[in-house]
């Protein structure tokens, strides 16, 4: 969300492919080398440490393949192995435990983030016309789909941060979605009259 909101700021006006890039890149390699930090103090859960810090430079890298005309493939591959990353890391935490709050949360948010994403593919799906790109989105909206599920159903300390930050990743990539979706229809429409 950071990178956004730095890449609406600073670097979206910016001609230079480069400046660009570390606008989109720099908040997600402050959060990566802080979390290397955080987990070499700690000394705790080194597989959860391994998986994050993937997911973060596969999403950082997918951010600067976003950049560059003719990658949008590697784009796709490189926030796929992101969510695959997440998603692995939430599932070494699956425990089902007998506390209320968690299972009402389960209860309420897994069935809400499943419809919203299905509800979301119908939205963009229609829009986009070449048949492997469609086949590469669809894919994406079932990783972070995956993804958001299995943050709310691991149980470790601080879940509810990982909660927070799935379901901001999945709201933050939805809604430049269908921004770009709606633009490419737009034009789309335009062109046609």
């Amino acid at each position: 969300m950071a990178a956004v909101l730095l890449f609406f700021l600073v670097g979206r006006n910016l001609q230079s492919l480069w400046v660009r890039s570390v606008c989109k890149a720099l908040p997600v390699s402050v959060l990566a080398i802080s979390l290397i930090f955080s987990f070499l103090k700690e000394r705790k859960n080194l597989i959860t440490a391994r998986f994050s810090i993937a997911a973060l430079c596969f999403s950082m890298a997918g951010d600067i393949f976003g950049e560059m005309r003719g990658c949008f493939i590697f784009q796709i591959v490189s926030f796929s192995l992101a969510q695959i990353m997440y998603a692995t890391s939430f599932a070494s935490h699956l425990k089902f435990d007998k506390s209320t709050i968690r299972n009402i949360v389960r209860g309420v948010l897994c069935p809400i983030l499943v419809t919203y994403l299905v509800l979301f593919a119908r939205y963009v799906l229609p829009f986009i016309n070449a048949g492997p790109v469609k086949t590469a989105i669809l894919w994406y909206i079932v990783l972070i789909g995956v993804m958001g599920l299995l943050s709310a159903l691991q149980c470790r300390k601080g879940w509810w941060w990982f909660i927070c930050g799935a379901l901001l990743f999945i709201a933050s990539d939805s809604m430049m979605r269908s921004t770009r979706t709606a633009s490419s229809w737009g034009r789309r429409a335009s062109r046609s009259r």
